[in-house]
């Protein structure tokens, strides 16, 4: 069969080159090894807009049309799936992802422009699909979910995959943005962890699988030796949710891994994401790390109050977070870290408590890399997760980016600042991204991250103390901040 599937991202630009789609790659694969003609179109590592999507839609005549379906896309994935039907009502479309993952029962209206979904992890569901819709009998697939005259139907959990060594190695697609030659590998799927802003645990679950599966370390160690001879790989980047050394298990793994390296003489650099207290348990195998090619370790470190710590499940203490940015500082390993600073109980003195904390970084971290804003670090209430449910037992549904509304009055007005001033520094910061020389594109980011945090402190502060109670009184503190963003923005943009 000729098989379309496609990953569409309202996102227009990011700080991330290598950012490609690994879920419709590694379906793509499966299905190809099953004998399938399959195209893939990543528009956003391929750089292609919606006209050229729709214009390649329309040449091509597909018999299955796949879409990857989240929240900030689903919208675009609909109109797609109604054009697909424009041009030919037989073709059979279906998307899969988190969003229909988590809610699937509650997007009906969706069957309108497609034919099922995909619920829980792709590989086998897709396979067994198109095998049944060839012998016309594709609502007898396990793990999928489809409209009938009583409603939406789930047909039940699919086999799991537990052995990911037997999964074919991620179809590669021509990534225009990756002119470093920075590739993505996956070593494991799932994460020990239990956060309650995360909508992981709902794929495991739809998925029936172990918790946490990890490929073997030479079976990931000949992937990236294929990379490297066939593709030019300079920088593998481990796309896993958490890359640990928390169990003897992720020791041992890693020391066979490191020696296989070795062995095999391949030198790439490395990129992971880690939570901090991995970072701190694996201290001494990070120096090992480091010798076949570790490069950068962004960490999950979200908060550095720790009643949001535990609001966010994260079984982890504010000391370990900065113990986690003090080892790599003294390994003389880059890093960036992830944040997530409003949420539903945010109050005044944690955002400043936050900017206290952040500056100090900022002024002494030498090996940090400024890669996110702080005035961009929102938690968004997904279905499906605790942060979700807490919203629903408090009453805090709202229509906003993050679908609740944050209680305490005066944090919610310092949020509704942040909001104005997230338009004006976000596309500079974003700008700053573009420079190549490495160096002064991290300068350049830094000194916006210090103005955005700076500006985060002197509003919460006012507010506090008082001196401001409306946004009419703080946009002038605004503006006369983006004179200092636009200030610069002047000094570096000359490198570009």
């Amino acid at each position: 069969m000729k098989i379309c599937l496609i990953f569409y991202s309202l996102v227009i630009k990011t700080t991330i080159e290598y950012n490609v789609h690994l879920g419709i790659a590694y379906i793509a694969s499966a299905l190809t090894k099953e004998g399938h003609n399959v195209d893939v179109y990543d528009c956003p590592a391929m750089k292609m807009s919606n006209d050229e999507l729709l214009e390649h839609l329309k040449q091509e005549k597909y018999d299955a049309v796949g879409l990857s379906t989240y929240y900030h896309n689903a919208d675009v994935v609909l109109e797609i799936a109604k054009y697909i039907k424009t041009l030919n009502n037989k073709t059979f479309t279906f998307i899969g992802g988190y969003m229909p993952t988590q809610s699937y029962e509650n997007m009906a209206n969706f069957f309108s422009y497609i034919d099922c979904m995909i619920i829980g992890e792709g590989e086998k569901i897709s396979i067994k699909l198109m095998e049944n819709l060839k012998n016309g009998d594709w609502k007898n697939t396990r793990g999928i979910a489809y409209l009938d005259q009583n409603g939406v139907n789930y047909t039940g959990a699919p086999e799991p995959i537990n052995d990911l060594d037997l999964l074919p190695y991620p179809y590669r697609v021509a990534n225009k943005k990756n002119k470093y030659n920075i590739f993505s590998v996956l070593t494991s799927r799932g994460c020990r962890g239990n956060c309650s802003y995360c909508s992981l645990h709902k794929m495991i679950e739809a998925s029936k699988c172990q918790r946490l599966r990890k490929r073997s370390p030479k079976n990931v160690v000949d992937e990236i030796k294929e990379l490297v001879n066939n593709h030019n790989a300079t920088t593998i980047v481990f796309a896993d949710d958490n890359f640990a050394f928390r169990t003897m298990n992720d020791k041992i793994w890693f020391e066979e891994f490191s020696f296989l390296i070795k062995n095999q003489n391949i030198h790439v650099k490395f990129i992971c994401e880690m939570r901090a207290d991995d970072v701190v348990l694996g201290e001494k195998y990070l120096n090992n790390f480091k010798e076949i090619g570790l490069e950068s370790v962004f960490i999950g470190i979200e908060n550095f109050v720790q009643e949001h710590l535990n609001f966010y499940s994260k079984n982890i203490t504010v000391e370990t977070n900065i113990k986690s940015l003090q080892i790599l500082e003294s390994l003389h390993i880059n890093y960036s870290f992830g944040f997530m600073l409003f949420n539903p109980i945010i109050k005044l003195s944690d955002i400043q408590e936050n900017c206290k904390m952040l500056k100090e970084i900022l002024d002494n971290h030498q090996y940090l890399f400024a890669t996110r804003l702080l005035s961009s670090s929102v938690v968004v209430a997904y279905p499906g997760t605790a942060i979700e449910e807490y919203i629903n037992a408090n009453n805090l549904q709202t229509d906003n980016e993050c679908g609740y509304k944050i209680k305490n009055s005066k944090a919610a007005l310092c949020k509704s600042a942040i909001d104005i001033w997230k338009e004006k520094i976000e596309k500079y910061f974003f700008l700053s991204q573009d420079l190549s020389d490495i160096k002064n594109k991290n300068k350049w980011a830094i000194e916006i991250l210090k103005l955005d945090v700076d500006l985060l402190y002197r509003i919460s502060s006012l507010i506090s103390e008082n001196k401001v109670d409306s946004l009419q009184d703080i946009v002038p503190i605004i503006n006369e901040q983006h004179i200092q963003l636009i200030k610069i923005n002047k000094k570096y943009i000359s490198y570009l």
